[in-house]
């Protein structure tokens, strides 16, 4: 064959050149994560463009001047192509490493904003190793101080919505929840609880170290108390394991009453199992507290402030116990995508309480339904918060998620009849079990059982702000 002429070659040369080569896709060209979730409650929690599995985190705590140092290894699942993704982290970080290079990184109002050595492909598993340290009492969140010093340089911190990103790098939102492996080291005479359940310690010549465990958690039910606690192992409460931790100091009569109430736990377990479905985790634990701190739903190990112990009637406290066992399906195992929907929490776990006392010889859910619902005269600013849109103020937030979130729960037995309405609560346990979920998804379920049109209940128990009418439509009985 002969060689082509050189203009034909030339030709061909700027053919090739001139045409443009295949397009990179959107979704394969790196890109910035969002810095935040999506939660148009809370913009700025948690982070686009990956969800976490696990966060191993080793602390140290310097009681003398109140300062942890921390090193968090987290592993992650890339859901786009990054350039670059943010972390929420209060705390000044001093390194940080992606899948062993050294990263630049900067703070900003709360976020770690991480660049890779390398952009990261979708889809791709990721280590990521933040190095920081500082004052957590230092750090402000939600108008106040989260992290509580405490006499003798002890210290606690838990809180809701936000808490963690004081003391830890985090994608801090619900609808990333991940497992937790948390070592802590502190002077020798004291100890550590975190969340969970502690499966290591070590006392050694200055120091103690305590390794606490959990699998897939949201970040809010995170919590951390270093001082001195002591502990009770190995009781029977009907589940693999289980361990009561308590503060040192609190009072012997105050310890007497948490001790049967933890014991009572295997009672009240066995009474929601019956009416929730199994428990949805394999431990069972308790943190008790000599100050008072916030009483949150920790997953498998509730945390419950001194004021829960002491306050009158005796049966707040076990109301609370039971309350905070609740969670464990409703929170802790099927957790809210996005904080409007936060009455899928505490209007649930609220009920159930009531429940429990009406089957224990308490008040009858009806008869409930209409003394709550008689206690806010129909012009109190109680019901102009909607329970379903609270809104993102905490004081909105909180409001009516509790007391007219369980009403809604009351009603919708009377208007579908008991045998549909606990078939709808074990439904939601199973099908939503260890996931995430939302109101729509819970009203397309009552519907679905029932055989009834509910958009009009729903709407005037969860969305208007006013008081829903007592009528046989809105759940009241004739």
């Amino acid at each position: 064959m002969r060689s082509p002429r050189p203009a034909l070659v030339v030709a061909a040369l700027l053919l090739t050149a001139l045409t443009p080569a295949p397009a990179t896709s959107d979704a394969a060209r790196p890109r910035p994560g969002t810095p935040g979730i999506g939660d148009p409650y809370f913009p700025l929690d948690g982070n686009g463009g990956y969800q976490v599995r696990h966060y191993g985190v080793q602390l140290r705590y310097l009681p003398a001047g109140g300062r942890l140092e921390g090193h968090a290894t987290i592993s992650a699942v890339t859901r786009q192509a990054l350039s670059r993704f943010d972390l929420d982290l209060e705390l000044p970080a001093s390194a940080v490493r992606v899948d062993g290079r050294p990263a630049r990184f900067r703070s900003t109002h709360g976020e770690l904003v991480v660049t890779p050595a390398r952009p990261l492909a979708k889809g791709a598993e990721v280590r990521i190793e933040v190095t920081y340290a500082g004052r957590p009492a230092d750090v402000r969140m939600d108008g106040g101080h989260v992290w509580q010093q405490l006499d003798g340089g002890a210290a606690f911190v838990n809180g809701e919505p936000h808490n963690g990103t004081a003391w830890l790098p985090l994608n801090d939102h619900p609808s990333d929840k991940a497992s937790y492996d948390l070592t802590v080291t502190v002077p020798r005479d004291w100890e550590a609880v975190a969340a969970g359940d502690l499966v290591g310690d070590h006392r050694g010549a200055t120091t103690s170290t305590w390794h606490w465990r959990v699998g897939p958690m949201p970040s809010y039910q995170v919590f951390l108390g270093v001082g001195q606690y002591d502990f009770v192992r190995g009781v029977d409460l009907g589940t693999r394991t289980s361990l009561l931790a308590y503060s040192a100091d609190l009072e012997p009569a105050v310890l007497a009453r948490v001790k049967r109430l933890y014991l009572a736990q295997r009672g009240y377990l066995a009474w929601l199992e019956k009416r929730l479905g199994p428990y949805p985790f394999d431990h069972l634990g308790m943190t008790a507290l000599s100050f008072d701190a916030a009483t949150i739903e920790s997953q498998s190990a509730p945390v419950y402030g001194h004021f829960v112990f002491v306050v009158d009637p005796a049966s707040y406290a076990r109301t609370t116990v039971i309350h905070e066992l609740a969670h464990q399906w409703f929170a802790s195992s099927v957790t809210i995508r996005r904080w409007q929907d936060l009455w899928l929490n505490e209007g649930f776990a609220t009920f159930t309480t009531t429940w429990y006392d009406a089957d224990h010889g308490g008040r009858g859910v009806a008869e409930w339904l209409r003394h709550e619902y008689g206690a806010f005269p129909p012009d109190a600013k109680f019901w102009t918060v909607p329970p379903g849109d609270p809104g993102p103020r905490l004081r909105n937030l909180f409001r009516t998620v509790y007391a007219r979130g369980a009403m809604t729960l009351a009603a919708l037995e009377t208007r579908i009849g008991a045998p549909a309405f606990e078939h709808v609560l074990k439904q939601w346990g199973a099908e939503h079990r260890h996931g995430y979920a939302t109101t729509p998804q819970f009203v397309a379920l009552a519907e679905r059982i029932s055989g009834q049109d509910l958009s009009t209940f729903f709407r005037e128990w969860l969305y208007d702000p006013d008081r829903p009418e007592p009528t046989e439509a809105n759940g009241f009985p004739p």
